[in-house]
């Protein structure tokens, strides 16, 4: 992707941003304090559930990330729970995906951070979620070399439409 592209991306992003209702903000509760007061609904539930094990994960709090994604599993097998967390899960890993671009990551580069980082079973996960991404941009604006790393890694939609 272009850096012009890039620009006027990150531009629109700010302005759906700034037009969006924010997320609830991650309270740094452990398993049984006293946290934000429930949602209002079982969905609401299901997505700050869903943010704040995310947000166990990313703060490095094991403990708590293993409970909050025990929860979320127990949760996903109830009716419409399992999509919400798949969304919201989904939603993050674009987000990160696009400021990862915007930093200046390529295809290659991210494949190789998993490839350190965590095991070869997650290997097909940046890939799919890069070839999803990259889908929605028109060819033209993509960097001419992306569509061979996405080879090189084999990465392709092998899902249907």
């Amino acid at each position: 992707m272009g850096r012009r592209n890039q620009q006027r991306r990150a531009a629109k992003a700010k302005e759906r941003r700034r037009h969006t209702v924010p997320a609830p903000a991650y309270s740094g509760a452990g398993p049984g304090s006293a946290a934000l007061p429930p949602p209002a609904n079982g969905t609401e539930q299901v997505r700050a559930e869903t943010l704040e094990a995310i947000g166990h994960v990313a703060t490095g709090r094991s403990a708590y990330a293993e409970s909050g994604i025990q929860r979320l599993v127990t949760r996903s097998h109830e009716p419409g729970h399992a999509r919400v967390i798949t969304r919201e899960l989904a939603s993050l890993l674009r987000e990160l995906l696009r400021a990862a671009w915007m930093a200046g990551w390529r295809p290659l580069d991210l494949t190789r951070h998993v490839e350190r980082h965590l095991d070869a079973r997650h290997l097909p996960i940046p890939g799919d979620a890069m070839t999803a991404e990259l889908g929605t941009y028109a060819a033209a604006t993509l960097a001419p070399d992306w569509p061979g790393q996405l080879r090189a890694i084999d990465a392709r939609r092998w899902w249907p439409s």
